[in-house]
């Protein structure tokens, strides 16, 4: 299987978060308000607002350093959502800088995001009812 959700995002975004972006709308109510990086002199994150407990299991397992090569590096904070009150916004963020060179970060991640939508054994056992995940059969 792979996440179907594909978008065109705006001219500003950073071509490396674009994958990772898609990834993330492809699972249950999650929509991404914010991706950074300072382009390589910050930390990386990514605003998301979610109302489904599935999808951030999901983005939990797949950071675990148990399954993630660079899962020492990112955690998911609930961030302040002073602005809205009809949703939680979660900040999924490393925890070190990520320079420019090290976009593999990344890409190990959506690696890991797409392997685990693959794992029967996880996704039968943890995620039995998929309806509302953006997937096909490759």
């Amino acid at each position: 299987m792979v996440f179907l959700y594909k978008s065109v995002y705006d001219g500003f975004m950073d071509k490396e978060y674009v994958e990772l972006c898609n990834i993330f709308n492809s699972l249950p109510s999650i929509k991404t308000l914010n991706s950074c990086s300072g382009h390589g002199k910050n930390i990386f994150s990514v605003f998301f607002s979610c109302t489904d407990w599935r999808s951030l299991s999901f983005i939990g397992r797949c950071i675990d350093r148990r399954y993630f090569k660079y899962g020492d590096n990112w955690e998911v904070i609930l961030s302040n959502s002073d602005v809205n009150d009809s949703y939680a916004v979660f900040q999924l963020k490393s925890i070190n800088t990520i320079v420019e060179t090290e976009y593999r970060q990344i890409e190990n991640l959506c690696e890991t995001m797409t392997d685990h939508l693959n794992h029967k054994v996880y996704m039968n056992y943890f995620m039995k009812d998929t309806a509302g995940f953006f997937i096909k059969d490759e």
